[in-house]
């Protein structure tokens, strides 16, 4: 049987954050409700929240809230993969079009330039940078490309600064 990571932590975060019972916290983290009680106390302990932790999910949760005779499930595979669908479809979000045109002018003028800078410069991430990378080699989409100074990304100073180190 799969077990709770971080035991303590996790019950503590579920503590503060929840509205379920000491039982049902008590029950799914295997700490005796006693023990539940001297947490709140111990100012050195960091809280783990279970749902970044892929522990639980959060209907999960509420789904104990409502009735405090049932009790938490640790995730299967199954709502893991779930989990990994909804990130996906949040990260999958298109750049705003005024930074594409930024990374676009970077890209095209300063082809050698890290990606780590570029991100960095234009508050992007290596994941937009490529993807508008690719759409400038397949032509598939026409990208207008702007200096990201003149569109208010970034400072002239900073985008010097980058050109020279590269």
């Amino acid at each position: 049987m799969a077990r709770v990571l971080m035991p303590k932590a996790t019950a503590l975060w579920l503590m503060q954050n929840t509205q379920l019972t000491t039982e049902q916290i008590s029950d799914f983290c295997e700490i005796h409700p006693l023990e539940l009680r001297t947490l709140l106390k111990k100012a050195s302990l960091h809280p783990v929240n279970p749902l970044d932790m892929q522990q639980l999910t959060s209907e999960e949760i509420r789904r104990c809230e409502d009735d405090p005779q049932h009790k938490l499930r640790l995730c299967t595979d199954l709502d893991k993969e779930m989990i990994a669908q909804k990130s996906t479809k949040k990260t999958e979000k298109s750049l705003d079009p005024i930074k594409e045109k930024g990374v676009a002018w970077v890209i095209v003028n300063y082809p050698e330039m890290p990606d780590e800078d570029m991100a960095s410069l234009l508050k992007v991430g290596k994941r937009d940078i490529k993807r508008v990378r690719t759409i400038i080699t397949s032509k598939a989409i026409q990208i207008e490309p702007e200096d990201p100074v003149t569109l208010g990304l970034c400072k002239k100073s900073s985008m010097d600064r980058r050109i020279r180190k590269g």
